[in-house]
This record gives C-alpha cells, sequence and structure tokens, in this order.
C-alpha cells in the first residue's frame, strides 16, 4: 500500500505540458496550454505557447486550481490521540492545475 502511496505522489508531482488548438471568435488560431503538477509552472506553459505560436501570441486568458489531496485515516491525531473519528482529512499538498490561453499572430 506505501508504495501505491510514493506513486501517486511522483505522479501528481511531475505533470507535462499538453496543448489544445482552437478558433477564436473571429477565427484567429487559438492555444490553451495546460501545465499541471508540482514540478510545471506558468513558464512551462508560456514556453509551449512559444513553440505552438512561433510568430508570437497575445495572452487571452489563465486559470491555477489546487485539489486538495484527502488523506485516509485520522489526519488530526498525533500518537494516536485525537479526536477518534478516523474520518479522514487534507494532507499538506494537492494537485495543481494550470491553463493558459493564447491567440497566435
Amino acid at each position: 500500500m506505501k508504495h501505491s502511496y510514493v506513486l501517486a505522489i511522483a505522479l501528481l508531482a511531475t505533470g507535462c505540458t499538453s496543448a489544445t488548438e482552437f478558433s477564436g471568435p473571429s477565427g484567429e488560431r487559438m492555444v490553451s496550454v495546460s501545465c499541471d503538477g508540482l514540478a510545471q509552472n506558468v513558464g512551462d506553459c508560456l514556453r509551449r505557447i512559444s513553440d505552438e505560436c512561433p510568430r508570437g501570441y497575445s495572452i487571452v486568458g489563465a486559470n491555477s486550481t489546487t485539489t486538495p489531496i484527502m488523506t485516509g485515516g485520522n489526519s488530526f491525531a498525533l500518537n494516536g490521540y485525537g479526536n477518534g473519528g478516523g474520518g479522514g482529512g487534507f494532507s499538506g499538498g494537492g494537485y495543481i492545475g494550470r491553463n493558459v490561453i493564447a491567440a497566435c499572430k
């Protein structure tokens, strides 16, 4: 069971960039880039947008979300002493999702 937790944490930490191309309201070429995970940052999104839009781009939107990781058991108990609920709690980390949308020139 411990190995599955380590694998899950490793997968959440790495992440990668992905790009989706679509047409904007005026027919312009748009790109939505996701750079999710703890090892990624907005700079990774911007590098990917630069690759997708070699003639330049304008940022038209961006967002970031964090989803807490739920742990099993009573995470508030110390050394077995706690509220006895055992219902679970939040860990100190979470999954970070980032998305940047750009209009290519």
